[in-house]
């Protein structure tokens, strides 16, 4: 039902668009006293309701029944966040990994032994 009026805010906003880029045509012809101005005026009215019928499909759109499945905004929103606690979790990663490529390296130059560490000469 909402899907119903969601499609005929859209083929009125295309009609809209249309309107508007013949408009475009029109004032990009030269300017003819009174006429240009009328175009004009009428632009800025085309473009006032595109505006709105923009807004009314997000409104209808929210007021859409949910389905089971969740929206795609959402399911992206919770990914955002999951994202972000493990970010909050890098830098600690990061220096363990600097920790064990130093302990590796050290190893490897025999700067490092698991009994006494680091011998700094």
């Amino acid at each position: 039902m909402a899907t119903d009026h969601v499609a005929k805010l859209e083929k009125a906003h295309d009609q809209l668009v249309a309107q508007r880029r013949s408009l475009a045509e029109a004032l990009a012809a030269g300017y003819q006293r009174g006429e240009t101005e009328r175009q004009m005026k009428l632009f800025r009215s085309i473009q006032g309701t595109l505006a709105d019928i923009q807004e009314a499909i997000l409104d209808e759109r929210r007021r859409a029944p949910q389905s089971r499945r969740r929206p795609k905004e959402a399911r992206f929103r919770i990914f955002r966040t999951e994202h972000r606690e493990k970010q909050k979790s890098l830098p600690m990663t990061r220096l363990a990994a600097s920790w064990a490529l130093l302990v590796i390296w050290g190893m490897a130059n025999g700067s490092y032994s698991l009994e006494s560490g680091f011998a700094i000469a």
